[in-house]
């Protein structure tokens, strides 16, 4: 990140409309017409405040060679197709993953300049997100009929008889919905330190969101976290921790186990459409052997081979991806941007949210796998609120990891000032 050669003195924004902020990008309804965040307008009045200082920020400036990037790639999908629509799409998309790159330095810039928590917000987050999920089970068309206020960029989705749409809170996308989960429940364990029962009903909790999406690709997500956290800190934590880390990871995967495998299901589960068609999702059948799910390799390989690398140096074809007339979808981010506007566009988005300051811990880096194997296993940049935590967890871990920077640099120089060898002794 490139975020430690400019002071923040500058980028003072108040403590509460931060908070604020996240909470109206996670949970609040957006506003009526334009269906999007109050937050949005807030931070772009932070943006055009402190233009004149952002300038001599180092990230604000590969934003701005992105957004140059992203206009060539518009105009160079354009000129391949000649289709409006397909341009009014990649303005729309460009547009999206700009406000992405803006929120991740907003968070970054202000979680340096003060020691905020957001473990109370993330907190709530969790707890309306269970709250939701029960209702999900206990009436589907109560639950869509309130995502329906607060979802953004949507029109309204329908609980129809036979139709089982799956629980995504208040995100576009179950997969997404599933990792951010994955990514709180990471949080509280490698960065809260969380112990005894707030781990265990943290990792309950997030288990039954994960089945609730019906996602493969989070589920995956949730024991492989689940055992990282255990592997790493089996020797920094007590044991009495690493115990229950290790009893919730076992009893996690026996509860998928039972749940999925077990060909002697009670009868009375297999009446309840959502608890069948969450079977059927994530990979099994009820009464029948297991069926694994698929197709994110043969998606990768036609995608690949829609395109000619080579002419994806310098900018691409805009995030529709179209080709041969049709758009492209390729649930994988990394062909998303290399496709999309390039590989130098993409190398710059890879380096904003995915490389923390140098000597950042393996606790930080732990926190953003979920997100890297998530945005390698779908398109994550297409759906706003996902976009926007990753870029509120890059944008914190980063500033974390530059405030730990600076503190071993200060403690780094106050003892070789002070160090005995250096003392003249008279």
């Amino acid at each position: 990140m490139y975020i430690n050669s400019v002071r923040t003195d500058h980028f003072h924004s108040n403590k509460y409309i931060v908070l604020f902020s996240i909470v109206d990008l996670l949970l609040l309804p957006p506003l009526p017409v334009v269906r999007l965040p109050l937050s949005l307008l807030l931070i772009t009045v932070w943006v055009i405040y402190n233009l004149p200082t952002l300038c001599k920020n180092p990230s604000f400036k590969w934003f701005i060679v992105f957004a140059i990037i992203a206009v060539l790639s518009i105009v160079s999908g354009f000129a391949r197709l000649r289709e409006n629509d397909i341009l009014l799409l990649n303005g729309l998309y460009s547009v999206l993953i700009l406000i992405f790159f803006m929120c991740q330095i907003y968070f970054s810039q202000q979680f340096m300049r003060r020691n905020l928590s957001i473990k109370v917000i993330l907190y709530c987050f969790l707890s309306v997100s269970v709250l939701l999920a029960i209702l999900y089970w206990l009436s589907p068309q109560a639950f869509f009929s309130l995502r329906a206020l607060i979802s953004i960029g949507e029109t309204e989705i329908i609980f129809q008889e036979r139709v089982i749409n799956r629980f995504t809170l208040f995100f576009s996308d179950p997969n997404n919905a599933g990792a951010a989960f994955v990514i709180v429940m990471a949080f509280f364990i490698l960065i809260e330190k969380i112990k005894g029962l707030p781990l265990f009903v943290t990792v309950i909790a997030v288990l039954f969101l994960v089945l609730s999406t019906m996602s493969v690709t989070a589920l995956a997500l949730y024991f492989m976290t689940l055992l990282f956290c255990v592997v790493i800190n089996i020797d920094a934590i007590s044991r009495k921790t690493v115990w229950c880390l290790i009893f919730c990871f076992l009893g996690s995967m026996l509860i998928a186990l039972v749940l999925f495998i077990n060909q002697d299901i009670d009868p009375r589960l297999e009446e309840v459409q959502i608890f069948t068609e969450m079977i059927t999702r994530i990979g099994f059948n009820v009464g029948s052997d297991v069926v694994f799910a698929g197709g994110r390799f043969d998606i990768w390989l036609s995608t690949i081979l829609s395109f000619n690398i080579v002419e994806f140096i310098f900018f691409g074809v805009g995030p529709m991806l179209a080709s041969g007339g049709q758009a492209l979808a390729p649930h994988n981010g990394h062909l998303y941007l290399l496709y999309g506007f390039g590989l130098i566009g993409y190398l710059i988005i890879i380096k904003h949210f995915f490389i923390l300051p140098k000597s950042a811990s393996i606790d930080s880096y732990g926190v953003l796998l979920p997100i890297f194997m998530i945005f390698s296993m779908n398109t994550a940049l297409q759906d706003f609120r996902f976009g926007v935590f990753m870029a509120l967890v890059s944008g914190l871990l980063s500033a974390k990891e530059f405030q730990n920077n600076e503190e071993r640099a200060c403690r780094k120089q106050c003892n070789y000032r002070y160090h005995p060898s250096l003392l003249q002794i008279n």
